[in-house]
């Protein structure tokens, strides 16, 4: 991996020297950042681009256009929008390549979810479909996945950070795992304070924190089966991020804080109280680097509109997620008949037996008037 993937065992090394580093470029700003790390990073730190590239023949169709602007809210910059007409000249790209290895016209128009175009991250198409109506609503299924409307869930809250637990195929070490992550982080975050608690003279940062957001020392556990068909995107995201860590079957940890940002992948036997110590120290200190780049972590795909529930104190994270994320899917009409007919089957089977009930009645009423 390019740079962007952390190694576990020198990760203290790599939060120490990129701190170090910041510390001696933040000598050029009046004053340092005071604010903790995961929460300057989520009001100014905006998340890496994904690119959803989009095949057609011709004009874009408005009814296309629309479909596609439908996917993410305003104010939402995660996922960029590349229209290709396949009648021009191609780029040179993933896309591109993909076409020329199969020109069916049937399948456009072809949409392809790319990684952002960015020197740390491998290149890849994380899903590939036609985009018409239910194209779009089966992308959209997939953006906002319960794993992921779980973890923008919880950053809205204000958590530090929400550790992603990846369910392997042993229950009993998933349950195990996800106790000692609870137990350890409960240790760890007693001992933590957040910037403005460190000195009594100094309680005020040097921005105000964004309203809609709470500040807090709060660490949730989410956990995710990759396996789920929902969660297929999320999967192809981190395969891509870490193979070597998906290539195998086994539980994992991901760290995620700010828009979607994952600090590193872990294994469970790398897991203990001072790793914990370091990453959760790390997240919660002061932000002393105002450049993302020099940070560690990299970027999972969260599309939300993070300015806004972030300034717009009125924004409901709930009702955001409801405009955003897709209906339940809809029963088939085999199903619905087959519902119906149970209903009607229901129906005549409870009248059946409140006739009898009628009819043993009223012989019971007159039995009892007859032996008068």
């Amino acid at each position: 991996m390019t740079g962007m993937m952390i190694k576990r065992r020198i990760l203290p090394r790599i939060i120490t020297a990129a701190s170090a580093a910041c510390l001696v470029l933040s000598v050029f700003h009046a004053k340092a950042c005071t604010q903790p790390v995961f929460r300057y990073a989520l009001e100014r730190w905006p998340a890496a681009q994904y690119r959803l590239t989009v095949l057609h023949k011709g004009p874009v169709d408005e009814e296309l256009r629309a479909g596609l602007n439908s996917l993410c809210p305003e104010q939402t910059t995660d996922l960029a929008f590349i229209y290709v007409d396949i009648d021009g000249e191609l780029p040179h790209s993933l896309a591109a390549t993909n076409w020329l290895a199969n020109p069916d016209s049937s399948r456009l128009p072809l949409g392809l979810l790319e990684m952002p175009p960015d020197v740390y991250y491998p290149q890849a198409v994380l899903w590939e479909g036609k985009v018409d109506g239910p194209g779009v609503v089966e992308l959209k299924r997939l953006l906002y996945s319960p794993v992921v409307c779980g973890l923008i869930r919880s950053i809205c809250a204000g958590d530090t950070a929400a550790w992603l637990l990846i369910r392997g195929p042993d229950e009993a070490e998933n349950q195990e795992l996800r106790s000692l992550l609870e137990q350890t982080l409960r240790i760890v975050k007693k001992d933590l304070v957040l910037p403005h608690e460190l000195d009594e003279e100094d309680t005020v940062y040097d921005s105000d924190p964004a309203p809609g957001i709470p500040m807090k020392l709060e660490f949730s556990v989410i956990e995710a089966d990759l396996n789920s068909p929902e969660e297929t995107l999320l999967k192809n995201c981190l395969t891509a991020l870490g193979p070597e860590f998906m290539a195998t079957p086994g539980a994992l940890v991901v760290p995620v804080f700010s828009r979607g940002r994952a600090l590193a992948i872990f294994k469970p036997d790398e897991l203990n109280e001072d790793l914990l110590k370091e990453v959760c120290g790390f997240l919660a200190g002061p932000c002393s680097c105002r450049i993302k780049s020099m940070n560690p972590g990299f970027d999972l795909l969260m599309p939300f509109p993070w300015d806004r529930i972030l300034w717009d104190e009125t924004a409901s994270v709930g009702k955001l997620i409801a405009e955003i994320a897709p209906p339940a899917a809809e029963p088939s009409a085999e199903l619905q008949n087959e519902d119906a007919d149970g209903e009607r089957t229901l129906s005549v089977r409870y009248g059946a037996v409140i006739v009898v009930l009628i009819v043993l009645l009223s012989a019971w009423r007159f039995g009892r008037r007859t032996g008068r």
